[in-house]
């Protein structure tokens, strides 16, 4: 090579040397000849016109950043001009006219989630947050960002900051120098997420995207696994190493092209040894650990979520990336039964995904690195344009409860809830909005469970649910065929996909990430979704 190339010796060796490194090239015998090939992950890096991978350095550094009160928006500390008090008082002594602002209401909240965020938002954008040390971080509540005005111009403030802000600023510069602070109400939100989902354009073909039964949801899973070749997060509610092992040889290939797995589990608690789930991913771990082709490229986090979420996140092996979200615990689920699983490929749904994902793992206990990777993956993915017939938005938390009572106030043709379970939340979380639609339209919804459990586990105290519930004018059934689906439909153009048994679960303001879904808009998709279940719930 240094001979046909005309390089030194030591240039190729170096360049070998780095290529192997990073999985690019492997040694082989051709023909008992000593030679290099690509591997299948460097081919795909070439056809795909991506970025060879570059060597990371580890590095710890002070990062300082600004956030102003009335918007909550952070600021690096080197873009802002920053002050004391004693410096208005300077001002004001030098004959400057000063407007002191002063803001009262929702305060910054400071956890160390909400500050790993604020972290991520400053970084340069060859870096990644692998963790920050508490025990240095310095708060202070006592500084002032300094805008000048001159005229309409304002200077101090970056590009970036929010027109809410600038126009506060600027309200505040048009009242007369009193000498008294200028006071304002916080704009900052005290909840963190939305009451409704943000919804984004997408292509999504019902035909192929909407995931019914469970061959379908073996066959979509065994798909993702085997085109990745970057980078597979998972997030199982429940674990089973049975399960685990009927998928590993995929997950080697996976490997074997350069794809990193990031597996994580929600159910029960990390901190309980015996824990049924704990001791499935310790096994699992072990089996990662003593595997010569997944140790060091797949991690499987020894720590509960606290999160009924079933999420998929992965690169589809041709630039692109998709999600998958449903019901379907994907490294439990024997795939024989019902599931309902959408699957995304759009980027603006698909960033939402990530971001929810990165929010899920953002809790002490769960690597930083990864929540980074992610965070900046969500950045780069809304910067895509968006387009297609449909719209979709994650659904979060009690998102669920708001579109709940949306689809039973505006729902004109049909209302349908499914839920793997039937029990103590029946009548507030189901049967209650379902007989609001039936007020308004005479019409007759339908709830579906599959079992039921709490109060009403006894079969007679699920036929006098049923029974009451037609009172109302809502029919509750039970299929004789088991489901595990979990779904709201209305009308012809409205699905939400989730985690939540709407039928026997509440939801817990204090986990918003708790239990995600999707609401799928457009395209009779609802109209599809019945159309599939019919040749299994006769009683539609």
């Amino acid at each position: 090579m240094a001979r046909e190339l005309n390089l030194p010796r030591r240039v190729i060796l170096e360049i070998v040397y780095r290529m192997m490194r990073f999985r690019l090239i492997e040694a082989v015998l051709l023909h008992g000849v000593p030679a290099f090939q690509a591997t299948a992950y460097g081919s795909a890096i070439v056809l795909h016109g991506e970025e060879i991978p570059t060597l990371q350095r580890r590095f710890s550094r002070k990062i300082a950043f600004v956030v102003d009160k009335i918007t909550g928006t952070v600021f690096p500390k080197r873009d802002v001009r920053v002050e004391n008090a004693g410096a208005l008082t300077a001002f004001k002594e030098s004959g400057a006219a000063v407007h002191e602002i002063e803001v009262r209401g929702q305060k910054v909240q400071t956890s160390p989630s909400q500050n790993v965020a604020r972290f991520q938002e400053i970084l340069n954008p060859d870096e990644t947050l692998i963790y920050f040390d508490g025990d240095t971080l310095i708060e202070r509540d006592d500084e002032y960002i300094i805008v000048t005005a001159d005229g309409h111009d304002l200077r101090g403030l970056p590009a970036k900051a929010p027109a809410q802000l600038k126009s506060q600023v600027v309200y505040a510069l048009s009242l007369p120098v009193s000498g008294k602070k200028v006071v304002m109400n916080s704009l900052i939100s005290k909840d963190d997420e939305p009451i409704v989902p943000l919804m984004a354009r997408i292509d999504f073909d019902p035909r192929t995207d909407l995931i019914v039964g469970g061959q379908e949801h073996m066959d979509a899973f065994h798909a993702i696994l085997a085109t990745a070749s970057r980078r597979i997060y998972l997030h199982s509610s429940f674990l089973k190493k049975d399960s685990f092992d009927n998928v590993v040889d995929l997950m080697r290939g996976a490997v074997r092209r350069g794809a990193r797995i990031d597996i994580f589990w929600g159910a029960g608690s990390s901190n309980e040894p015996k824990e049924k789930t704990l001791l499935e991913a310790t096994a699992i771990s072990k089996a990662i650990s003593g595997d010569d082709s997944l140790r060091g490229s797949v991690t499987i986090h020894l720590r509960s979520t606290g999160s009924h979420a079933k999420l998929i996140v992965a690169d589809d092996g041709l630039g692109g990336w998709i999600g998958a979200i449903g019901s379907c615990s994907w490294l439990f689920s024997k795939f024989d039964r019902l599931e309902v699983t959408a699957i995304l490929r759009s980027p603006g749904i698909v960033a939402q995904l990530v971001s929810s994902f990165c929010k899920l793992i953002a809790q002490p206990g769960f690597r930083p690195e990864v929540g980074s990777e992610l965070y900046l993956l969500g950045n780069a993915l809304r910067l895509q344009p968006q387009q297609g017939k449909m719209t979709a938005g994650v659904v979060s938390g009690q998102m669920h409860e708001a579109l709940l009572r949306h689809a039973s106030g505006t729902a004109e043709k049909r209302f349908l809830i499914a839920s793997d379970r039937l029990g103590n939340a029946a009548f507030a979380n189901a049967i209650i909005p379902a007989e609001h639609f039936h007020s308004r339209t005479g019409l007759t919804p339908v709830v579906v469970y599959s079992q039921n459990s709490g109060a009403i586990a006894e079969a007679s105290a699920a036929m006098s649910v049923a029974v009451e519930a037609l009172a109302r004018g809502v029919q509750v059934v039970s299929p004789t065929e088991s489901f595990h689906a979990k779904f709201l439909l209305w009308g012809e153009d409205d699905v939400v996909i989730t985690s939540l048994n709407m039928g026997s679960a509440t939801i817990s303001p204090d986990l918003p990430m708790g239990e995600l879904g999707v609401h799928l808009s457009g395209s009779q998709v609802a109209s599809h979704l019945i159309d599939r279940l019919r040749g299994r719930w006769a009683f539609l």
